[in-house]
């Protein structure tokens, strides 16, 4: 046994950028843009190697193929929200009106 305890160090990667989708959200959510900017950057980049370091180490878990897709959920809905707010913060009144697609966007992912 390792000192992670059951789990493999892929799913760590996957518990790292779940972390990081949820403070992006919340960030979003908060008009700190910058923040999860950098957020979205860290689920993505932990989003892209955690696939690739399970499937070259066979450590491919049913822990981590339950979470991955949840990662990947926060990634996008935090994408969506900050969009949306963006959008819909502009003087722009076509730019407003498009920002409704990103709310669409997320009700259909939750």
């Amino acid at each position: 046994m390792n000192l992670i305890g059951f789990y493999n160090y892929t799913v760590i990667l996957t518990y790292i950028g779940t972390f990081f989708g949820f403070w992006g959200i919340t960030c979003a959510m908060a008009s700190d843009f910058r923040s999860a900017l950098i957020c979205l950057i860290v689920a993505g980049f932990c989003d892209m190697f955690d696939g690739k370091i399970a499937r070259r180490f066979n450590q491919v878990s049913a822990l981590g193929k339950i979470l991955d897709p949840v990662a990947d959920k926060l990634t996008q809905v935090t994408i969506a929200v900050l969009l949306y707010i963006k959008f819909s913060s502009s003087d722009v009144e076509l730019v407003k009106t498009f920002s409704w697609i990103f709310l669409i966007f997320i009700v259909k992912e939750i």
